[in-house]
C-alpha cells in the first residue's frame, strides 16, 4: 500500500464496488486505497492512527462510514464531502484492559437501509450504539453461550481439543439477523435480537479466519484447512459419479460458455469459405459457389514442398 505500512497488517476491508480498500496494521496506522480499474490507477492515504493494534475494520457503503475497532477502543470516521474524515468513539469508555474483539456495522432492525454497530467488549458483552457512536443499549451472552444449544458437526472432525470458551474476537452481521464471531478455537452465531445462542463449532485447533457468504461460513484453521458451513450442499461440487461426463456438460457456466461461444465462432468462420472453383452460368445468370463448413474440411490443399537449401 505505498509503503505506508511499517508493521504487519492486520486487518483489511473492501468496499462493495472494490474500488475502495481500507487496511489497518499492529501498530494503529488505517489506510484507504482509492483505485481506479479504468486508468490502472490507486492512491492511498493515511486515515488515523490509533496508536493500537487494529483488529477489524468494517465499511458502510451508504454512509460512507468506516468502523476501526482497536485493542484499546471503538471509533466511527465518518468521510467529509472535502475528503477528509471525522471520527467519533463509540461510547464514552474505552476498554478496561486491551482485547482483540471487533466490531460491525449491522441492519437497523426496523429501518434496513440504516446500520447500527454491534461493538464486542470483554466478558462476552456487546454496545448497540448508532453511528455517531451514542450507545443505546449492552448485550450479555456470557451465560447463553454457557447454556446447552446446538452444536454444528462436520463430516471429518479433527481431534477435539478442550473446550475453553474463550472471549470474543473479530464479529460479522450474517443474513441480516445473527452475530457471527470466533476465537483461537471457537466459532459461534448469536442472535442479537432474543440474545440466544443460535449455534457453535468449538474445540478446534488454530481457528485463523472466517468468512461469509448469504448461505455460507467458511473457517481456515490449524495448518491450511478450510471447510465449509451451511444449511444446504454445495451446488458447484462435482459429484464423484459425474467424473466421466464430457466437459461441456458441467455446468460451470463461464467454461461452458466460453468453449460453446468457441464453437460457434468456427462454424461461423467456416461458412464463409468461398470455393476455388470457378462460377457456373445457370440461365444466364452467374451462380456464386459458397461451400459449406463440411464442404470446406473436404478441401484439399496443395502439397508441401521442401524448399531448395542450396539456392
Amino acid at each position: 500500500v505505498g509503503g505506508l505500512h511499517s508493521a504487519p497488517v492486520t486487518a483489511l476491508e473492501w468496499s462493495m464496488n472494490g474500488q475502495k480498500l481500507f487496511s489497518g496494521d499492529a501498530t494503529g496506522l488505517v489506510v484507504f486505497t482509492e483505485i481506479d480499474y479504468h486508468m490502472n490507477l490507486s492512491k492511498a492515504c493515511e486515515i488515523l492512527n490509533e496508536k493500537y493494534r487494529v483488529v477489524q475494520l468494517s465499511f458502510n457503503q451508504n454512509a460512507q462510514s468506516l468502523v476501526v475497532a482497536t485493542e484499546y477502543r471503538c471509533i466511527v470516521a465518518h468521510r467529509q464531502d472535502n475528503g477528509s474524515w471525522r471520527v467519533v468513539q463509540v461510547g464514552q469508555q474505552e476498554r478496561r484492559s486491551l482485547c482483540r474483539v471487533g466490531a460491525t456495522f449491522f441492519p437497523h432492525p426496523d429501518r434496513p437501509l440504516q446500520r447500527v454497530i454491534y461493538s464486542g467488549r470483554t466478558g462476552w458483552r456487546f454496545w448497540l450504539s448508532d453511528s455517531e457512536g451514542c450507545v443505546h443499549k449492552t448485550l450479555i451472552f456470557k451465560d447463553m453461550v454457557r447454556k446447552p444449544h446446538q452444536h454444528i458437526r462436520l463430516l471429518h472432525p479433527p481431534p477435539v481439543k478442550d473446550t475453553s470458551w474463550e472471549d470474543l474476537g473479530p464479529v460479522f452481521a450474517w443474513r441480516g439477523t445473527y452475530l457471527v464471531t470466533f476465537n483461537s478455537s471457537t466459532l459461534i452465531i448469536l442472535d442479537p435480537q432474543n440474545i440466544s445462542v443460535l449455534a457453535s463449532l468449538c474445540g478446534l485447533s488454530d481457528l485463523h479466519s472466517v468468512s461469509l457468504t448469504p448461505t455460507e461460513i467458511f473457517i481456515i484453521y490449524g495448518t491450511r484447512n478450510i471447510t465449509r458451513l451451511s444449511y444446504i450442499p454445495d451446488l458447484y461440487a462435482v459429484k464423484q459419479e459425474d467424473s466421466g461426463i464430457s466437459l461441456l456438460d458441467l455446468k460451470v457456466s463461464p467454461v461452458a460458455d466460453t468453449l460453446l461461444d468457441f464453437t460457434s465462432k468456427i462454424k461461423t468462420t467456416a461458412t464463409q469459405f468461398v470455393n476455388s472453383r470457378p462460377p457456373t452460368t445457370v440461365n444466364g445468370l452467374v451462380e456464386e459457389n459458397v461451400m459449406t463448413g463440411t464442404d470446406a474440411l473436404e478441401l484439399e490443399l496443395p502439397p508441401v514442398l521442401p524448399l531448395d537449401t542450396e539456392v
